[in-house]
């Protein structure tokens, strides 16, 4: 799966697009893309330090306002409700033909989870967030399929691995 941003935001404009599995076409223009207006909604990505902050911390409630809610971005969303984060979407909207959301979490007591296969890519830049939530959570959180992490600016996999075992954590790299 591939975030669509920029497909939303050309069909907007007035592009016509095509999409066949991974494969994206966008047909010759018959006319000038239109100029439009809209607010650009905060980005999940940075959003996610503030909702597991808000989910470890033992006195915490915490609300992010214009957060981008699109679908092909809101694994760390489903990975928190899963680990039992309390965590509610208010004022869903439209924005610039992305879905956006107000999100609220509160303290809340985690359970380990295991995430891999489809979640993955959902959820791939917040990987290293949900192992320092899953170093509160109650049980063990397992994270497959994330190789990806071992070949960006850094090897985030070991990286973060090293870093939370000095802090106590008990980490297993797979």
């Amino acid at each position: 799966p591939s975030r669509d941003h920029t497909e939303r935001l050309l069909r907007q404009m007035g592009a016509a697009l095509e999409s066949d599995g991974s494969l994206i076409s966008l047909n010759p223009l018959t006319s000038p893309l239109k100029a439009i207006s809209f607010t650009i909604p905060g980005d999940i990505s940075s959003a996610a330090y503030f909702l597991v902050a808000g989910a470890v911390h033992p006195d915490a409630r915490i609300m992010v306002r214009g957060c981008g809610f699109n679908p092909t971005r809101t694994g760390i969303i489903d990975a928190l409700l899963a680990m039992g984060a309390k965590l509610r979407i208010k004022n869903e909207r439209m924005s610039g033909n992305e879905p956006v959301a107000d999100i609220v979490v509160e303290s809340s007591k985690l359970r380990g989870i295991e995430l891999g296969g489809e979640m993955i890519p959902r959820l791939i830049d917040e990987i290293p967030l949900l192992a320092v939530a899953g170093c509160f959570a109650s049980g063990k959180t397992v994270i497959r399929d994330a190789a990806e992490l071992r070949v960006k600016e850094s090897d985030r996999i070991a990286t973060v691995s090293r870093e939370l075992t000095k802090m106590g954590a008990k980490i297993e790299e797979l």
